[in-house]
Parts: structure tokens; sequence; C-alpha cells
């Protein structure tokens, strides 16, 4: 690499850092300026649901976008995560700070067992088995008394080192999501940097090379899909502690592996930002349309502008189509960031082993260069 391309790539690293601690600023002191407003509670409650299904749909795009699998079942793993946090909580009493660990690792081990079933099989065939089990386990919770049937658990809001969480003031929501974004995009980031990560991306390019050069690539395919597992486990817990109830109609049901995979094609699938993009797009074009379009439509319009915010669906369905036809790599694509450069240095390697200081190899993860 030349002394030009080296000072060109420490620019870009740093202007993408840079920039990334400006809008991590804007967002630390967004609740502060919500409530100068006057709107601190409802805006707010928006902005924690959109963290929540970043983390989410993070934890997806690591199986989708990094790995080249398709899960149509992945919101099992919400819910496992939701589900574990409030019966323990609710159940047995433990305390939210220890629940949801335990939560995340039992998820992470249940994980482990739906992908030893489910990677017996790949493509469509690999994503029905996953919708299944999702099935599965919806029908299952929705007929269980136990879990409090269709209603769900409710549970009280949780307390941590003698703070107690008020979904009527969602501060300490808010700065816990956001701490969980953050930390979460930076364990991502971490990971698809990897070693680890540049094999993942082998697998996605071509599995049959990744498993002739000598990578154990079943148990690559394992260990990714039991950290995806977990990492949606955390959301789950999330969910859990901020809407205090769980229902199988809202963690369990494959319209959320919908939204899911919405959030990542919009916001830009194999890219590190592009999921947390997709969450702010999709929840907030979904908040904008139901509740605030009613207020743009002046008195007297026709009947079929009149009527548009009790269709509010079909112009966020127009609007998604739009958005994926015009952003062909999503909107962190159209933003400058991209995916992974190149893995032929793992490919290429005949020994089975991932360098990180092969020139091939030292792309950045889906982030700007």
């Amino acid at each position: 690499m030349s002394y030009f391309e080296r000072s060109n790539e420490l620019f870009e690293s740093v202007r993408t850092q840079s920039v990334g601690m400006v809008v991590l600023a804007v967002v630390a002191v967004f609740p502060f300026v919500a409530n100068a407003i006057g709107g601190l509670p409802f805006i707010t409650s928006i902005a924690i649901e959109m963290m929540i299904f970043a983390v989410f749909a993070m934890s997806f795009n690591l199986l989708v976008g990094y790995t080249g699998y398709v899960s149509f079942g992945h919101t099992v793993f919400l819910g496992s995560g939701a589900y574990m946090t409030a019966i323990l909580m609710k159940k047995f009493s433990v305390p939210f700070i220890a629940a949801a660990p335990a939560a995340v690792v039992g998820t992470a081990l249940f994980a482990l067992v739906v992908g030893a079933i489910a990677f017996r099989r790949s493509g469509v065939y690999f994503a029905m088995i996953t919708l299944g089990v999702a099935q599965v386990f919806y029908t299952l919770f929705q007929s269980w008394n136990y879990v409090g049937g269709d209603t769900g658990i409710i549970i009280d809001p949780p307390v941590v080192f003698g703070y107690e969480f008020n979904p009527f003031e969602p501060m300490g929501y808010y700065y816990l999501a956001l701490v969980t974004v953050v930390g979460t995009y930076l364990l991502t980031r971490y990971v698809v940097r990897s070693p680890f990560g540049h094999v993942l991306q082998a697998i996605r390019e071509n599995e049959e090379r990744a498993r002739a050069v000598g990578y154990r690539v079943r148990a690559f395919k394992l260990a990714v899909f039991s950290l995806s597992g977990a990492l949606a486990a955390v959301s789950g817990a999330l969910y859990a502690a901020y809407f205090t109830q769980v229902a199988p109609g809202s963690t369990l049901y494959w319209t959320t592996t919908g939204d899911g995979l919405f959030m990542i094609l919009i916001g830009g699938m194999g890219t590190l930002i592009g999921p947390i993009i997709g969450s702010v797009f999709v929840i907030g074009t979904q908040y904008t349309l139901s509740t605030y379009l009613v207020d743009v439509i002046p008195e007297g319009a026709p009947a079929l502008i009149a009527r548009l915010p009790e269709r509010w669906p079909l112009l966020l369905g127009l609007l998604f189509m739009l958005t994926v036809l015009r952003f062909r790599s999503g909107i962190a694509g159209g933003l400058g960031f991209s995916r992974i450069r190149s893995i032929e240095g793992v490919l290429d390697r005949s020994d089975g082993r991932s360098d990180p200081t092969d020139s091939t190899v030292k792309s950045d993860g889906g982030e700007e260069r």
C-alpha cells in the first residue's frame, strides 16, 4: 500500500470517527432538547423503541449481511430474551440486572440448538426451518397459561442499584438503551473486523470454497448464529424492561422478523451503521404517517387525500419500495458507507487460517474508509 493510500485511509477513518462522535453527542443531548419543546415522554419513547430495534437489527445483520443466511424466525430470539427476563423477574423475583444477562446466556444456548437443526439445510429450507421454530413457540406461548397466554406477562419496572425506572419519565430507559446500542455496535464492529468476521464473509461469498481451504464452516455458522441470537435477546430484555409487558403477538410473531429485514435492507445490509439507520427510518416513518399525517392534510381535501391517514400502511409500503429502489445498497450505501471490500485473502489461504495483516482483508467491516 502506497503512502498516499495509507494517508487517505487514515483521513477517512478519522473523518468517520469524527462524524460518529458528533452524532453520538447529538443523540446524548436529544432528551433535553425534547424536554425543552415539551414533547419529552412521547418523542423520547419513540427514540427508545428505535434503539431497542436497532440492537435487534444489528444482531440480525450479523447473520444476514455478514454470513449470508436469512432467517425468517429470528424474532424467536428477541422473544426468548424478553420472556426469560420477564419470567425470572415475575415468577422468581430475580432483579433485572441478573435476569437480563441470564436471559442472554439462555438464549445463546437456545440459538445453538436451533442452529444445529436449521443448518442441516441451506437457502430457503434454512429460512423455513427457522420460521417453523418461531411459529411453534408463538403458538405454544399463546395458549400457555403459565406465561399469560395471549395477554402475556406484565412485570414491574426494573430497579437497578436503587434506581427505579419509570416508563412515564423515560430518561433512564433512554440512556440505558443508548449505552446498549453503542455497546452492541462496538461489539459487532470488533467481530466483523476480526479474523472470525472475515471467515463469516468468506462463507457468505463462497461457502464451498471456504470449506475447501480448511475452515470448519459449520462451527463458524453455529457460533455466529448463537452470537446473533444472544444479541437479539439483549433487545428482548430491553423490550421487556421498557414496555413491562411481553406478549407473543409483539415478540414472537414472524412479522417482527420482517421489520428487522426491512431495517437491514433499507439501512444497508452488510454495513455496521445500516441497521441503526434502518431502525430510525422504519420506526420513525411508521409513527410519522400514523400520528402526524392527519395534521398536514388541509380541511376540505378530496376524499382520496382525506382518508390517507387511515391508509398509512399503504403509504409506508410505497415509501419502502421507493427507498429500496433509490438506494441499491441501502441508505448507508448512499451516504458512502460500504460493505467489506475483499475476502480473497481468506479464501486463498491453503492452511485454513485467516491473516488479519493480509492486505486483501484489511477492510473495515462496513465502514467508510
